[in-house]
C-alpha cells in the first residue's frame, strides 16, 4: 500500500527533472569563424521580442587573449556573450560577457551591463564583421515560422 502512494509523486519528480534538464541544455550552432576565432550561438537561448532577438554567443579564440586592466597577467580563450540584436535597425547591445581561461570552464571575469532600455548603448553593426554574421543568423531564425 505504501509503494502505491509513492508512485505518483515519484513519477512527477522524474518528469520535472527531465523537463528541467531539457530546458537548461544548450545547443551551440556554428555561425562563422576564421584562423583566429570561431563563433557559435546557442539556439536554445534565442528569445524573440517583437523586432529584437536576445541570444547567448560563444567566441572561441585560437590564441589566448590577455585580460585588459588586470593586476595579474590573465589570459582567456573563451568568451560567452549575452546580446540583443535589433534586426530592423542593424544594431546590437551587449548585456553580459563571461571570460574563461579555457573551454573547461575556469571563469576569469564577468562583465554585466544593465542598459537594455537605453538606446544610447546600441552599437551599429560593422559590415563584414563577426557581429554582422551573428545578427544575420539570428535575425534569419526570427523570420522562420513559429512551428520550426
Amino acid at each position: 500500500m505504501h509503494i502505491k502512494s509513492f508512485k505518483v509523486p515519484l513519477l512527477v519528480l522524474i518528469l520535472l527533472c527531465v523537463i528541467a534538464e531539457s530546458s537548461i541544455a544548450s545547443n551551440w550552432a556554428f555561425v562563422t569563424g576564421n584562423d583566429d576565432a570561431k563563433i557559435f550561438v546557442d539556439i536554445e537561448s534565442l528569445r524573440i521580442h517583437e523586432r529584437d532577438v536576445q541570444v547567448w554567443e560563444k567566441w572561441v579564440y585560437v590564441k589566448p587573449k590577455e585580460v585588459k586592466d588586470s593586476s595579474q597577467k590573465n589570459t582567456y580563450n573563451l568568451e560567452v556573450h549575452l546580446s540583443i540584436y535589433h534586426c530592423d535597425e542593424g544594431t546590437s547591445q551587449l548585456l553580459k560577457i563571461d571570460r574563461y581561461a579555457n573551454q573547461k570552464g575556469s571563469l576569469l571575469l564577468t562583465e554585466s551591463y544593465s542598459y537594455p532600455e537605453d538606446p544610447s548603448y546600441k552599437k551599429e553593426i560593422v559590415p563584414d564583421s563577426f557581429s554582422e554574421a551573428v545578427m544575420e543568423y539570428v535575425c534569419d531564425i526570427k523570420k522562420m515560422p513559429k512551428n520550426r
